[in-house]
């Protein structure tokens, strides 16, 4: 960044004037931006590598059946009757239809913003280091959560679950990252 610094002043004073006024907040955008497209480079490597993209879809199903099998105990703690079908990836209360968890439910590239958000962020590389752990726990809680309440909707309406899925959700689950990074903020000043 100091290279860009000087080059801003031998170019133009005015340009290094609001560079210096913006320096944080244009930091943190490049960090991010690096952070982002390195996330792109390395998912595109793995989705054009045979080797690669089998051992990742192979992880992708043992994360998959973690989450049915969390998602199913959490429903059961509240005395709900639960089948998982394994194959199909489907969590489903008994007599319904249930929900495929695909590998977009994961939740991949909200963990991967969540950590590029964090890294991007000044603050000690230790504390980073247990906090990131710390807000991808909450974000995969949430996920569950989400989970199981989109089993429960699908008893309820189809049309209620489909809103939920595609947009209620989606907005909760990037609250809590927003709230989870604003906590980080507030804590590492």
């Amino acid at each position: 960044m100091i290279m860009i610094a000087h080059f801003l002043r031998s170019i133009s004073p005015r340009t290094y004037q609001y560079y210096l006024k913006y320096e944080k907040m244009l930091v943190f955008l490049f960090r991010m931006g690096i952070l982002i497209v390195g996330w792109e480079v390395i998912f595109h490597i793995v989705w054009h590598n045979e080797y690669l993209l089998a051992g990742y879809n192979s992880f992708s199903l043992v994360v998959i059946d973690f989450i049915l099998h969390c998602c199913a105990f959490l429903l059961e703690l509240f005395q709900y009757d639960i089948e998982i079908d394994s194959v199909n990836r489907i969590l489903r209360l008994k007599n319904t239809i249930g929900v495929t968890v695909g590998e977009p439910c994961i939740g991949y590239e909200v963990t991967a913003l969540f950590t590029a958000l964090i890294i991007s962020c000044k603050g000690s590389i230790t504390k980073k280091l247990w906090f990131i752990p710390l807000g991808v726990a909450i974000i995969y809680l949430l996920n569950l959560i989400r989970i199981c309440a989109l089993a429960l909707l699908v008893t309820i309406n189809q049309e209620i679950w489909e809103l939920n899925h595609k947009l209620i959700f989606t907005v909760i689950i990037y609250t809590g990252i927003f709230l989870i990074w604003q906590y980080w903020l507030i804590k590492s000043k």
